[in-house]
């Protein structure tokens, strides 16, 4: 459950007790959590009766929600309990800053590196490392001479890369074709190497654009929008990237390419 995606705290307490459906007095316990009684808690959940801020530090205990996830909940209940307009306006506008904070793309797929810093560091010391990983997955990309003439590199770096990825237990060699072993490559976006590799892909793009190569889609803009707005935007893109991957999990390997989005706050 993504708390985030709630607009009011009664929902969240909802969603979570039919969630949990199937265990036997749950809504007891989450009553008995808020340290309020489950008479009150059933008249919170079909009237206007209201938790107050320690009941609902109660439930987010309860939950284990984390420092953003407790404070979005607690800022939902003093929303609807708030009687004055300036007070109402502050609470909006934390909202939609937790909101936009907390939407991230989730990442459900393990790593075949799994925490290994060496490996990792390695890997995501240059874009050639993953982008070779991958180019081997295509048939027409499996031979050296086949990179050298793609990506444009030197047949020696060519080399050291496949070797390097080889030992990291990422490609296999047979009669001189190399193939992918693992595809399941994922590191946690507070890692400082997600932070390389997005730099990595970044600086390769500029390069590519410097170059004046036609090929990609670039765009660039610099907007003012409302609060409201920015979450929309952030969503909608969350929303088409897991629309794009879907395409591009089973789809046949013919093509290597690179895909990022950048929009963020320019605030400091």
């Amino acid at each position: 459950m993504n708390i985030f995606n709630f607009t009011k705290y009664r929902d969240v307490i909802t969603a979570d007790i039919d969630n949990n459906a199937l265990i036997h007095g749950y809504q007891g316990k989450l009553a008995l959590a808020a340290g309020c009684s489950k008479s009150y808690f059933s008249q919170m959940l079909s009237s206007n009766v209201q938790l107050t801020p320690e009941h609902g530090a109660g439930l987010v205990n309860f939950w284990k929600l984390n420092e953003d996830e407790s404070e979005y909940f607690l800022v939902l209940l003093l929303l609807e309990r708030s009687s004055s307009r300036s007070l109402t306006l502050m609470l909006e506008r934390k909202l939609k800053i937790l909101k936009i904070k907390n939407i991230r793309f989730k990442r459900t797929i393990k790593s075949d590196f799994g925490s290994d810093p060496e490996k990792m560091l390695k890997y995501y010391s240059s874009w050639l490392y993953p982008a070779i990983h991958v180019a081997v997955s295509i048939p027409d990309l499996q031979t050296v001479s086949k990179l050298v003439a793609y990506l444009g590199i030197a047949p020696e770096i060519i080399n050291r890369v496949l070797g390097e990825l080889q030992s990291l237990g990422l490609v296999a060699e047979a009669g001189g074709r190399f193939s992918m072993i693992n595809k399941n490559i994922h590191t946690s976006e507070d890692s400082p190497m997600s932070a390389l590799n997005h730099a990595n892909f970044r600086q390769k793009t500029i390069l590519e654009i410097q170059q004046g190569k036609n090929e990609g889609i670039h765009y660039t803009g610099v907007h003012s929008l409302s609060f409201e707005d920015c979450v929309r935007v952030q969503e909608f893109l969350v929303e088409s990237v897991s629309k794009i991957r879907a395409i591009i999990t089973p789809s046949k390997e013919e093509e290597l390419v690179c895909f990022s989005i950048d929009f963020y706050p320019l605030r400091s």
